[in-house]
């Protein structure tokens, strides 16, 4: 049986009344009336409810006697994490030269009477440079390299000119995904907003349906879409402006011309949305021409607080000051430090540690706590006291203390300065789409500022009940990675790696493709967060683990591997399914809302950040069931009944199904399911 934690005092009211009772001979013999009515008993049944209430406080262990045990071992509450967002300035009107939008530039939400704001800061410089153009042509042929130059010629650095005859954009019809236009630039315009003033001689297709897409070059053979922000040809029907976000590029090599690429390419009929229709004849150019427009910036939740006074030392060992704005967002940067400034302006930095264990004299250090912003410098401790006695004078001694100090004490009235640090953090964060629109200090150039994207990965800080829960898997743990519960434990607690999941597994060669598996290697299967919401259908991009976060995770797991240990971190290899379901739908709902409830179903079961029975991730390597989709589908009152399910692999790329339906999908431990493009039929009840 189970042993449950004892209490520290188990006497009760009845237990301290009897043993009370028993003592009364030994003090006074001639009290021999010991029933309820006498009053020596009433005073004893008094003071014994009283011990039996401090009994009870005893043993509700108190959560600072916790929160003091866990810092005696080494494990402090975790502070708030902050919420990161990308963030968009757009420009009034194309500039000749760079426009520099300086890191910590504030952006926030629109404040009102009740609600502050919510503030956010860049991570870095936003450099939004005019392109430079390098080469542009129309790709005819179906590979790469077979490309015909376009008949015009390039004026003004930025613009194309037709010359004797219009430029078909699009001269292969129906398209085989490669064929298109291209441009290329001189310069890296990652994250930049471009636009394209096209001028089109007729209208080649129908508006609204999206019939083509912008991509650029991350590789010789892959393509990252852009975002589309503004269209007003409409699809290329009449002259005007389109703009476009351009992700991370790479210079790649294109018919023969080095180059940071874009391309504007029809669609394929797998990858138009349901009732779009494809270009019948492309569409003819004129002329065009790219400026930048403005760019996007990483951002991130929090104040930042410049060169805070925190007051003057005394020259003791062991001070104590404290921040005015805490909780403090951690890890500190690189300029986060303190300085201690001189009576004769002598300034110097002192750097951060988690702890005093290994300072000595000449370290200027110091320590932090997030939650309480109290700060902290080394304190001295008595090593032992020697009693010396002096020959001189009889019976005279003198009494010696060894002092050991963790750390430098800051010269007496030296004043203590934070250069700087940021504050904020938590689910409030978590802001919605476009709600960051107002900048705190107004930037030339700059006509508006907006979030494209949720913000995400904002938490309040660690409760109790959370530390209970993650402290004994620390301390199982015992600074070093081991076993494959451990590698999982330190991979999530990576700071800015943006997991949400990992599995360590043992590989065999039928899980790896090969008949080969490496010994002393210990391989991490990551998925990483995702700025989605449970019943969005997730991508393939949105899904892959970037070259940033796997060093991010080998970075923290390096101090506590094993040195015989190799470590690799991958994403899961992905088993894409996409479902056909009949169903009997409830006539008290519309049936669009019941299609919408039952797709959004689908996508989040079949997920791998928030799907499974849990709603914590598709567990890796757990094959799929039709009985599961059954299941799911059942408890949803908009669905009846389930008439036919039928399971089919699906394309990576384009979620749409290629297989034949199966009952089971079978995956590998290295595997993962994840959601396709689902088909819903509904019909009558008989």
């Amino acid at each position: 049986m189970a042993l449950a934690n004892p209490p520290i005092d188990i006497r009760r009211f009845q237990d301290i009344v009897d043993e009370a009772k028993k003592k009364i001979p030994a003090y006074f013999d001639g009290w021999t009336d010991h029933n309820v009515s006498d009053p020596g008993v009433t005073f004893i049944e008094l003071f014994a409810w009283m011990t039996e209430m401090i009994l009870y406080q005893t043993n509700q262990m108190p959560d600072r006697h916790y929160l003091n045990i866990m810092k005696l071992l080494g494990i402090p509450l975790k502070g708030p994490e902050t919420s990161h967002a990308p963030i968009t300035f757009w420009l009034s009107e194309p500039q000749p030269d760079r426009v520099i939008i300086p890191k910590a530039t504030e952006v926030a939400t629109t404040q009102t009477e009740s609600v502050a704001s919510i503030i956010f800061n860049t991570n870095e410089d936003l450099v939004i440079e005019p392109p430079q153009w390098a080469a542009a042509f129309v790709l005819q042929g179906e590979h790469g390299e077979e490309g015909v130059l376009s008949r015009g010629k390039v004026i003004e650095s930025n613009k194309f000119v037709g010359e004797s005859e219009l430029l078909e954009i699009f001269p292969l019809l129906p398209p085989n995904g490669q064929s298109g236009l291209y441009v290329g630039f001189k310069n890296d315009l990652s994250h930049h907003l471009l636009e394209f003033h096209v001028e089109c001689d007729q209208p080649e297709g129908e508006a609204g349906y999206r019939a083509f897409m912008w991509e650029t070059a991350v590789s010789h053979n892959k393509w990252q879409p852009c975002e589309l922000d503004e269209d007003k040809t409409a699809d290329f029907n009449h002259s005007g402006r389109m703009t476009i976000h351009i992700p991370e590029m790479s210079r790649q090599r294109f018919n023969g011309q080095d180059a940071y690429w874009v391309r504007v390419r029809p669609r394929q009929q797998s990858e138009l949305e349901p009732g779009a229709k494809q270009f019948q004849n492309s569409p003819k150019l004129l002329s065009f021409t790219v400026d930048s427009r403005g760019g996007t910036v990483p951002a991130s939740h929090g104040e930042y607080r410049l060169e805070e006074l925190l007051g003057q030392s005394d020259g003791t060992p062991g001070q104590t000051f404290y921040l005015q704005a805490p909780p403090v967002l951690m890890p500190l940067l690189g300029n986060e430090q303190v300085a201690v400034v001189t009576k004769q302006n002598e300034r110097t930095l002192w750097e951060y540690v988690s702890d005093f264990s290994k300072s000595q004299l000449q370290d200027r250090h110091f320590t932090l706590d997030s939650q309480t912003g109290e700060l902290r410098f080394g304190p001295a401790i008595v090593r032992h006291q020697a009693e010396k006695q002096d020959p001189a004078i009889s019976g005279q001694r003198e009494v010696q203390t060894v002092m050991r100090y963790y750390g430098a004490v800051p010269p007496r009235e030296a004043m203590i300065y934070f250069t700087g640090y940021r504050t904020g953090g938590g689910h409030k964060g978590n802001v919605k789409k476009g709600a960051l629109n107002t900048l705190k200090t107004s930037i030339p150039f700059v006509n508006k500022v907006s979030n494209r994207e949720r913000a995400i990965n904002g938490k309040d800080h660690e409760s109790l009940d959370e530390s209970k829960i993650h402290a004994p898997r620390l301390l199982q743990a015992r600074g070093r990675a081991v076993t494959a519960t451990d590698f999982e434990y330190f991979a999530l607690q990576a700071p800015q790696s943006n997991v949400a999941r990992v599995h360590c597994f043992q590989p065999t060669p039928k899980d790896m493709g090969t008949s080969h598996v490496r010994p002393g290697e210990v391989h991490l299967l990551v998925v990483p967060k995702v700025n989605a919401t449970p019943g969005d259908r997730l991508t393939l991009e949105q899904l892959q683990v970037t070259s940033e976060q796997k060093e991010v995770v080998l970075q923290h797991l390096e101090p506590y591997r094993m040195l015989t240990m190799r470590v690799d971190v991958s994403e899961p290899d992905y088993v894409w399914v996409a479902v056909d379901v009949a169903l009997i739908d409830n006539p008290i709902y519309k049936r669009s809302a019941a299609h919408r409830r039952v797709l959004e179903r689908l996508n989040s079961f079949l997920n791998p950040v928030f799907g499974g029975h849990e709603g914590k991730g598709w567990p890796f390597g757990q094959d799929l069931y039709e009985a599961d989709i059954y299941m799911v589908l059942r408890e949803l009152p908009e669905v009846l009944a389930v008439r036919n399910v039928a399971l089919r692999r699906a394309q990576p790329t384009t979620g749409q199904p290629f297989d034949e339906a199966v009952k089971r999908l079978e995956v590998y431990d290295n595997n993962m399911i994840a959601s396709g493009i689902h088909t819903i039929t509904f019909g009558e009840g008989s």
